[in-house]
């Protein structure tokens, strides 16, 4: 399965230590209700997980998983499209108090 996030293109482009690959950051770099990361969570993500954050882009582009309206859809993307909207808005929040450490620490 082609994932959004690999581990060579970080290796490639030199971004692990920006994105805490092998290391753990002073903060915690997502925070997914009780659960805190330190490093880049991609290698605990299985492809089920990684299908599920597919569907869901493609979702936010206008595609349904199955043919008709989101009536239509199985109960199973419906909460599939809620989770993973719930847990990108958690990661901006993230983000940004990443930014703002970062900010305020790195001067």
């Amino acid at each position: 399965m082609d994932r959004m996030w690999d581990c060579d293109d970080c290796e490639k482009e030199r971004l692990q230590e920006a994105r805490f690959c092998h290391h753990d950051a002073p903060f915690p770099i997502f925070e997914i209700d009780d659960r805190k990361f330190f490093r880049c969570p991609v290698k605990e993500l299985d492809d089920e997980t990684f299908e599920s954050i597919n569907v869901y882009n493609y979702f936010l582009q206008g595609h349904l998983p199955e043919s008709g309206g989101m009536l239509d859809q199985d109960f199973y993307w419906v909460q599939v499209f809620g989770i993973v909207d719930n847990i990108q808005k958690q990661i901006q929040e993230n983000k940004e108090r990443r930014k703002r450490w970062l900010t305020q620490n790195l001067k």
